[in-house]
């Protein structure tokens, strides 16, 4: 049992609020693409991403 191909991509941008603090955004992709016997498994999930980190 193994994939026979995973990925994953991101592009985004960060900003410092303050020293400790900043925040970023950005947009990821994500796909697997496996299979066994019978079961196929072909996918790809994609959206928006957003964080923040404070650190101390």
């Amino acid at each position: 049992m193994s994939s026979d191909l995973i990925w994953q991509a991101f592009v985004g941008l960060g900003y410092h609020l303050t020293p400790n603090a900043s925040v970023a955004s950005g947009y990821r992709g994500m796909g697997t693409d496996y299979s066994e016997g019978l079961f196929t498994l072909d996918v790809i999930h994609h959206g928006p991403v957003v964080g923040f980190e404070f650190r101390f």
